[in-house]
């Protein structure tokens, strides 16, 4: 689409453009393009480590391909940056409940 056009030529001419790599991986996540996305992000992570905007999408999709451990791990990241987010709270949460579901699931070999 025309916004990926544009954040591509914008990341071309400013590998550091922060933008840019938050469209990009936006549509890839859209697309189902889950590593591409992490690709995007980790780049973005890997300049600015306290970025709690790019820090929160990585979150986003490392919960939504379930891996929840790791997932629990970048929350807890994103509210030790800025703990007045209320929708890293309300991810945290359904992290723990997710991961108390599958610890359910082991003990009764429910898998």
């Amino acid at each position: 689409d025309e916004a990926c056009v544009e954040a591509k030529l914008a990341l071309a001419g400013d590998a550091d453009n922060r933008l840019a790599l938050i469209v990009l991986a936006q549509a890839s996540m859209d697309k189902g393009k889950h590593r591409e996305a992490e690709r995007l992000l980790l780049e973005g992570l890997h300049r600015d480590p306290r970025d709690v905007g790019l820090l929160s999408m990585y979150a986003s999709l490392v919960q939504k391909v379930g891996q929840h451990s790791k997932a629990k791990v970048l929350w807890e990241g994103v509210l030790s940056l800025q703990a007045d987010l209320e929708f890293a709270h309300s991810s945290l949460a359904h992290v723990h409940a997710e991961l108390a579901n599958l610890g359910k699931a082991e003990l009764h070999g429910t898998e």
